[in-house]
């Protein structure tokens, strides 16, 4: 006997292979990034690779660039767009100079917090990659946060804990960079006495595109 259409059970909802990530590209644009620069102008494509690693899960991605030096010396942050385009995204890095920088610490906290404020979609996986050979100053610029807000590192690690995003930070060694390295979903990697000249970013952008990939959950099926 059959069962009534309405008794009957529903089959479960079923995956559709497809994630949506969001990826913004923050770089130290300081006089010794140019090594950096140059690595990942030449290897975007390892990067986009990456994201089609995954035969399972189609990914929809987004990359957005964000170059940065230092906010005190008001050397200002350049923010670009989110953009599915690879030749785009490689013509915007092309496109920078490695320049200025003034004393050692550089504003990477806000580079972070303020890609961290990206216009991302809705429910898609947020990732974030810092490439910098220099330590970062210990409190964001009062440019970068609303008056009378906290300028620490813990803002920083809040926003990023509350957006359940994910952080790859290469950096030089320093006490903000190791806080941030505790928090969920953080990937530190501390650049070495050669900077970050001795990186295979061939590897590393591979890396970062499938690690995104993998971890970009499919939708289900209405």
């Amino acid at each position: 006997m059959s069962l009534h259409p309405e008794t009957q059970l529903r089959r479960p909802k079923a995956l559709r292979p497809k994630g949506i990530a969001d990826v913004v590209v923050c770089i130290d644009c300081t006089g010794s990034m140019a090594p950096c620069i140059e690595g990942i102008k030449n290897h975007v494509q390892d990067l986009v690779a990456g994201f089609a690693s995954y035969p399972n899960i189609q990914l929809d991605w987004r990359v957005r660039l964000l170059a940065y030096r230092d906010l005190k010396i008001e050397e200002p942050v350049e923010e670009h767009p989110f953009t599915n385009d690879a030749e785009t995204f490689r013509a915007q890095v092309r496109a920078l100079h490695a320049t200025g920088g003034g004393d050692e610490p550089e504003s990477t906290l806000d580079a972070i917090y303020r890609a961290l404020k990206s216009e991302w979609r809705e429910d898609c996986n947020r990732c974030i990659v810092v490439f910098t050979d220099a330590t970062t100053h210990p409190e964001l610029h009062p440019s970068s946060v609303e008056p009378g807000q906290a300028r620490d590192v813990h803002e920083v690690i809040n926003l990023l804990t509350s957006l359940r995003a994910r952080l790859f930070l290469y950096g030089r060694t320093c006490e903000s960079y190791h806080r941030l390295a505790l928090a969920p979903r953080v990937e530190f990697r501390a650049a070495t006495s050669l900077g970050l000249d001795n990186l295979d970013f061939k590897e590393i952008l591979a890396y970062i595109g499938k690690t995104v990939s993998a971890s970009t959950t499919p939708v289900m099926k209405a």
